[in-house]
């Protein structure tokens, strides 16, 4: 081999080993050179994570070797089809985007099992249901049947326990301490109306004896359970639970009212009929200005507080009012046109409205809406999914989840249909079960796998 041949294979070897480092480098970096663009391109990567995990994933069409959660790569940039289904659940869809050296996340996807009426809890109507402000809890009251009285029921457990079978009186009222450990409970007979107190830790009952003459029109829970607030036909008075003391805060008549951050909010009946909003400040006893004044129907209701929060609904125009604290918030009073129900997030930092074909979500940070879902057919309520992004939804007789990420096409998934009307939803707080209130009964759906036997359901001391 002469001295020009050689040098000729000696250059040649070295422009291949340039050639292929340099190859190597861009590769190594992510670089693919893609067919439909003419051009080296930096890949990007999909991660895909569910709940229950080991779901298959595919991407347009091609089964992926590892289950979730799983990171994809390299992913030439572009649109993926991305199908995530595991069998027992319905599937997940949807077309996202993978960007030159980023990754996409999916997020945690939630799979939801088949459609499914879920089990029996109760065959008759419930009257009176309030959930606990944990929410851990849900009482409820069944006028008829074998399971008649008054039922505790635990959401994550699924049991119930039985506290009260009057046989003589219908419970009218129950309303929740604060702390989630004592209920209010109004019972209405021929003799007229009585209130008792049950407490969850003691389970024990207390019957609230209040000086003769004393006749209550309502009487609602304080900021502590130490105390109650009693309304009269023209005053208010503060029951002393310990000294057994009334103590007189207002001479006013009023149709409701509820004590919250300090204040009372009293509804008080004006001459003419109508309903005017009236604060109370119970340090000094003396009235709030309020200059934003709602213009309210006879139809009025305060509903459950929460954060710094109070909730009054006018049925009848269909407005929510949110009431803050004149005396700290610069907009006390605040206006939702269009409301038929309402649920607070996990973080209380957002409401979940519906009316009768749309689904809202209202910022209370800066005071926004926005429009969730639109559907054709009335809707009984909407809940949130604790902090994930999904809510679950019932129109007159199905239930459905739907998801909030708004990439590509919302998808929704039919979870349970019914022969009776739905009444409401109640989710646990691990997000683990729905327990449905229909017109005819009450029904417990599993939400989420588990590796502890589900428990039966059926309340203590039911047949």
């Amino acid at each position: 081999m002469d001295l020009k041949l050689r040098r000729a294979l000696y250059l040649s070897f070295f422009l291949i080993f340039i050639v292929v480092a340099v190859w190597l480098l861009f590769y190594l970096q992510g670089y693919r050179y893609n067919p439909a663009k003419h051009k080296l391109e930096r890949t990007g990567a999909l991660m895909v994570d569910s709940t229950p995990s080991g779901a298959t994933i595919v991407l347009n069409g091609d089964i992926q070797k590892q289950p979730t959660p799983a990171t994809v790569q390299p992913l030439k940039p572009g649109d993926y089809e991305v199908i995530v289904n595991l069998p027992g659940w319905q599937t997940w869809r949807k077309i996202l985007n993978v960007k030159p050296s980023r990754v996409t996340f999916t997020g945690r996807l939630k799979l939801w099992p088949p459609p499914q009426p879920g089990d029996r809890i109760s065959g008759t109507a419930l009257t009176n249901s309030s959930l606990a402000p944990n929410g851990e809890n849900l009482l409820y009251y069944s006028s008829s049947g074998l399971n008649s009285g008054l039922w505790l029921f635990n959401l994550a457990s699924g049991q119930g326990t039985l506290l009260s079978r009057p046989s003589n009186s219908t419970v009218s009222a129950t309303e929740w301490a604060s702390s989630s450990h004592e209920i209010l409970i109004s019972e209405k007979s021929a003799q007229g109306t009585a209130w008792r107190t049950f407490d969850l830790e003691d389970q024990t009952w207390e019957q609230l004896t209040l000086p003769p003459g004393t006749a209550p029109t309502a009487i609602h829970w304080g900021s502590n359970s130490n105390s109650l607030y009693v309304s009269t036909q023209y005053e208010l008075y503060q029951w002393n639970r310990r000294s057994r003391t009334l103590k007189l805060l207002w001479r006013e008549a009023l149709l409701d009212f509820r004590v919250h951050d300090g204040l009372i909010f009293g509804l008080s009946r004006q001459a003419n009929g109508a309903f005017n909003l009236k604060i109370l400040n119970q340090s000094n006893l003396q009235l709030v200005p309020l200059t934003d004044q709602p213009t309210l129907s006879t139809n009025v209701a305060f509903l459950e507080a929460n954060g710094d929060w109070l909730p009054l609904f006018d049925q009848d125009r269909h407005v929510l009012y949110l009431l803050h604290s004149p005396l700290t918030e610069l907009k006390p009073v605040r206006r939702l046109p269009e409301v038929v129900t309402l649920d607070w997030s996990a973080g209380g930092d957002r409401l979940l409205l519906t009316n009768n074909f749309e689904i809202w979500e209202y910022r209370i940070e800066d005071d926004r809406l926005n429009l969730l879902l639109r559907v054709s057919t009335p809707l009984i309520q909407a809940r949130a999914y604790g902090q994930e992004p999904y809510l679950i939804y019932a129109t007159s007789k199905e239930i459905w989840a739907l998801e909030l990420d708004t990439r590509g096409e919302q998808q929704k998934w039919l979870l349970a249909e019914y022969k009776a009307a739905v009444e409401d939803l109640f989710l646990d707080p691990a997000g683990r079960t729905l327990n449905v209130k229909t017109h005819d009964g009450f029904y417990r759906l599993n939400l989420m796998p588990s590796s502890e036997p589900e428990a039966s359901g059926l309340p203590k001391g039911s047949p």
